[in-house]
């Protein structure tokens, strides 16, 4: 059998499938920023319900339904439509008992057999509101307003809201009396189906989308001119409010809703660029729906999108937003309903989700009905407020309130929606599960719960930590990665449970169950976020036992970092070792989020990849499959981001995992993430703004900083004549000075000797130095020669001049100027170098973190470095090798000296300096094969060479490059300076000792000789 999907229906597959995903996030996202609350409804329901709501005569019923009899013999109905089965769940489940009015969405599939056609399908899908309890024009502005701004939203274009009335039961008869007539004169040149139906349902025949019959009821009469004085009111109203929303619509008398349910206001939303299948919602007003099926006149508005219309239209470009709980405007004064749903319309334009009264209560009821509904903010808006650009923001939870301008408003709701957002997760108690009902060990988080948990029954599981019995009491801390909750075992609720309590030991695996209690205020812990509370236990299972751990489970610990690595496992136990983890999940959520707002895709690159030099030793992985060949893990993404930029991918990040062979220290490991980022058509000023937002992003939403934008700008040359490095602190001053100049006027052989091989002679002033001591300055002349120096001149500053063995080189007047060009004063000791230029900033910049203040602030001084140099020359090897990589760009203004004068090219480098911590750096790349063959060249790469290494890469270069450039920062650097640590170590789940060893899994470890014969590898026994 040749199975294929029904005629009239089809499948979805996983691409397509994706963008409905997107658009129905964006919907119920949508949705909850105006207050509407999900429901869902059986898929069929019985017939007599549409029978009864939709007609018996109208074609829905009487041709297009899916109806079929149970076993019982019941008819049943497929849903055509979904109005009348929120209608039922309205009336079934006593809704009309809640606070009104209820706002109400569904989305999911709809049935009709229809006529299949392009756009038309038999299993259809929408999306629906239902506003019910509200008889105010306000309810209908709030649906039509919702259409027309998530339309706007989803970029969809030529929106074109139709908008008529269709009177109610008071004047429908006599407008009916008028049109009668009209449609008799006209009866013969009807189509088949308006000749049969206008007297039945004289108002459908104006609906009519047949040709002919458009051009014979253009000159119909107009129901808008005999509604009765009530709906005349409302559809003034309506309109009123549009205007007051600046939300544009058109009139048109011939859109009707002319089933007998439907009054009043009736409209349509279209776009214009999808011609037939233009309409993409329709809805109005049903007042007497709940009336036909059996309960009381209940007033209703609603609307139905099409879901496959509304894709058709959508702009898939645009990134979504998140939500936070909506503000509640009321209104203090009469007629202010178009004011209130104007400021409703500005905050939610803004992403702060607001809802209005729809229902004309007075102010004392809507504060009522606010405080039920536990609104967090109320806005209140009257007459003298308006007349004064103020409104007046109440505190519902601590009673305070304010006038404070509209401007103002935005602002501090648009902080709190977004801080709410960023929370949600962090704050909730309650497990977030995929099966809710399902049974669990664990419905609650330890730490997370407070007094208004108190009464609930809950199920807590953990480790079990501080234990202390009173008698018939047993008191027991539990902990889960949230924090701290106290168990009760009380002897009284059962012996057989308070016995297993006593043979509880610390790290047992437990679950319990039980009351949350709230302690008595003697008992309060303040020192414990759940000390208000406890849980009474009275059900637990002992999930499994423990040994004694080999250190406490606390912070503040105080063992050997060696014994933590061993035990990682429990290491990563300590509440501020999970806080740690914690922090790096939400900074790299961060990065993720801030990453995709401007358009990067995530790409994954090879761990499997070939050696080639770059700036340390790589890891080895011997092929099986290939004999005497090897992978290489990267040291980088490097090659490959550059690759995808020639693959058209244009903006990529990645969070790489890298390797690197070489000698550890506190801030390295061999294994270690970046936040790897490659772009084309992008620029460095773009590069520069994309890194300071993203830092500015993750101080703030992880600290609360503010950080000043943009960062400093600093040349590399000026930062080392400055600051001895390359990654200069700005937290203090203690700047390198410069006294060549004034040393050559000296008689001193060794600032002499210096200067006249080309090199330099500075200094550094250590204020209030004069307190060290001999040893200290040996200390420090050592330390100097440790880092390459040949030796360290010092001396001090004293009231009546210079007292250092080097001051019988220099006459009165010229130690004079020196401690005037050093701004030194008595007390203090300058500290001098005298080598090559490179050498005699490095060992200054080093003595000067060395002798640093103590009293350095924390706070975040960033800065970028720039204007590298492109090589430096290897004396060992005598040859150029690259500064930063060899697919580093030089300036454009130094490629007419490439060859002539290397040394003084400046690359386009760029690094990323916190508080004298590199973060990271990068470079726009070279994409031009022509100059990447130039600087292989300079590098002393012989064309076999450069094939053999690189020979993928400069091929790629010469199928269309794009200019390109990126950079990559270390995640585990970033997030050590952002939890304070001075170790990367601490932020890792399983780290490497100093000598790159796993003490936990004793890696690296030998392996047995099957695998080496395997892999074709011999051993090579060490020498004695």
């Amino acid at each position: 059998m040749d199975y294929k999907a029904p005629r009239g229906t089809r499948d979805i597959l996983p691409d397509e499938a994706l963008k409905w995903q997107y658009l129905e996030t964006k919907y119920r996202n949508y949705c909850e920023l105006y207050g509407f609350g999900e429901i869902r409804t059986p898929i069929f329901e019985q017939t007599e319900l549409f029978a009864r709501s939709v007609g018996e005569e109208s074609d829905i019923v009487s041709k297009e339904m899916y109806s079929f009899k149970d076993r019982s013999g019941r008819e049943l109905t497929l849903r055509p439509e979904l109005t009348a089965a929120v209608a039922r769940a309205y009336l079934e489940n006593n809704m009309g008992e809640k606070s009104q009015p209820v706002k109400l969405y569904y989305s999911g599939p709809m049935f009709r057999y229809d006529r299949p056609q392009a756009g038309r399908y038999r299993q259809f899908h929408q999306f629906g509101l239902e506003i019910i309890g509200a008889e105010n024009a306000a309810a209908d502005t709030e649906i039509i307003s919702f259409c027309y701004h998530f339309f706007k939203y989803l970029q969809i274009e030529n929106l074109a809201i139709e908008l008529n009335s269709v009177g109610c039961p008071v004047c429908r008869p006599g407008y009916r009396d008028v049109l009668m007539p009209y449609l008799e004169n006209i009866q013969d040149g009807l189509c088949g189906d308006c000749h049969r139906r206008y007297k039945t349902n004289p108002m459908r025949v104006l609906d009519c989308k047949e040709e002919s019959c458009k051009s014979l009821i253009a000159g119909a009469p107009r129901m808008t001119e005999h509604l009765c004085s009530d709906c005349e009111k409302h559809f003034n109203d309506l309109q009123s409010y549009l205007h007051k929303l600046q939300i544009p619509y058109n009139l048109n008398s011939s859109l009707v809703r002319g089933l007998d349910y439907y009054t009043r206001t009736a409209f349509e939303i279209t776009a214009g660029s999808l011609g037939s299948q233009s309409s993409i919602c329709g809805g109005g007003r049903y007042d007497h729906l709940v009336e036909h099926i059996g309960g009381p006149y209940t007033p209703a508005v609603g609307v139905a999108f099409g879901k496959e219309r509304v894709m058709l239209a959508m702009d898939w470009s645009k990134a979504s937003f998140e939500t936070a709980p909506p503000v509640f405007i009321a209104t203090a004064g009469v007629n202010l309903e178009g004011e209130a749903l104007l400021l409703a319309d500005q905050l939610r334009s803004r992403e702060v989700a607001a809802e209005t009264d729809l229902i004309g209560r007075s102010l004392k009821a809507q504060m009522k009905y606010a405080g039920r509904q536990k609104y967090e903010k109320v806005v209140i808006i009257g007459e003298d407020e308006i007349e004064k650009g103020l409104v007046t923001m109440r505190d519902m939870d601590g009673g305070n309130q304010e006038e404070i301008t509209r401007e103002a408003l935005f602002s501090a709701l648009q902080q709190e929606s977004s801080e709410a957002g960023e929370t949600e997760k962090v704050i909730k108690a309650e497990l977030t599960l995929p099966d809710p009902d399902a049974d669990v060990d664990k419905t609650h988080y330890c730490g997370l719960l407070d007094r208004s948990h108190a009464g609930k029954r809950i199920k807590l599981a953990g480790w079990v930590g501080r234990r202390r019995d009173h008698g018939g009491l047993i008191f027991i801390d539990l902990r889960d990665r949230s924090g701290i909750m106290q168990l009760v075992f009380d002897q009284r609720l059962g012996l057989e449970l308070f016995n297993q309590s006593e043979s509880l030991r610390s790290e047992y695996v437990i679950a319990v169950e039980g009351e949350v209690v709230k302690r008595t205020d003697e008992n309060i812990n303040p020192s414990l976020p759940t000390g208000e509370i406890e849980l009474y236990v009275d059900g637990m299972k002992i999930l499994n036992k423990s040994k004694t751990p080999p250190f406490y489970i606390e912070d503040d610990l105080n063992v050997d970092e060696n014994l933590r690595l061993r035990y990682r496992y429990l290491d990563l136990r300590r509440p501020e070792m999970l806080k740690r983890l914690q922090l790096r999940h939400r900074a790299v959520k961060v990065v993720r989020d801030y990453m995709d707002k401007y358009d990067f895709l995530e790409v994954e690159t090879p761990l499997l990849t070939r050696s080639t030099p770059e700036g340390a030793r790589d890891f080895l992985v011997p092929s099986r499959m290939h004999n005497s060949s090897f992978y290489a893990l990267p040291q980088s993404p490097q090659l490959f981001k550059q690759l995808l930029m020639v693959s058209g991918i244009e903006r990529y990040f990645q969070i790489a995992r890298c390797f690197r062979d070489e000698d550890l220290r506190a801030d390295r490991q061999p294994e270690f993430t970046q936040i790897d980022i490659e772009t084309s058509f992008f620029g460095s000023e773009n590069l520069y703004a994309l890194l300071e937002g993203l830092m500015a992003k993750l101080w703030h939403d992880l600290h609360g900083v503010k950080l000043e934008l943009p960062f400093m700008r600093m040349p590399y040359k000026e930062a080392m004549n400055r600051f001895g490095s390359d990654k200069p602190d700005l937290r203090f001053g203690m700047e390198l000075i410069d006294i060549g100049d004034l040393a050559s006027k000296s008689n001193f052989k060794v600032f002499k000797t210096a200067l006249e091989t080309g090199g330099s002679v500075k200094g550094l002033r250590v204020a209030g130095g004069s307190t060290m001591s001999r040893k200290d300055l040996d200390d420090l002349t050592l330390f100097a020669r440790q880092l390459g120096a040949k030796g360290l001149a010092w001396t001090f500053i004293e009231a009546e001049g210079w007292r250092s063995p080097i001051s019988k080189f220099f006459d009165q007047d010229l130690m004079l100027e020196i401690t005037s060009r050093m701004e030194a004063e008595a007390g203090d000791v300058l500290l001098f170098v005298a080598d090559s230029w490179e050498t005699t900033c490095q060992v200054l910049g080093h003595l000067r973190i060395r002798l640093a203040p103590e009293d350095i602030t924390d706070e975040p001084h960033f800065l970028w470095v720039i204007d590298f140099p492109l090589f430096h020359y290897d004396a060992e090897e005598k040859r150029y090798d690259s500064d930063h990589h060899p697919f580093t760009a030089p300036r454009i203004e130094d490629l007419p000296i490439l060859e002539n004068d290397p040394l003084a090219v400046r690359a386009q480098a760029y690094d990323l300096v916190l508080n004298g911590v590199e973060l990271g750096g990068g470079s726009i790349r070279i994409h031009d094969s022509d100059t990447q063959a130039r600087i292989f060249k300079l590098l002393g790469l012989t064309e076999e060479e450069t094939k053999e290494k690189f020979g993928f890469l400069l091929e790629a270069l010469s199928y269309g490059a794009p200019p390109h450039g990126g950079l990559a920062l270390g995640l585990d650097r970033l997030i050590a300076l952002l939890s304070g640590d001075e170790s990367i170590r601490q932020v890792m789940s399983f780290p490497k000792t100093a000598a790159a060893s796993c003490l936990m899994t004793g890696a690296p470890a030998f392996v047995d000789e099957k695998q080496l014969n395997e892999l074709k590898i011999q051993i090579k026994p060490l020498e004695e």
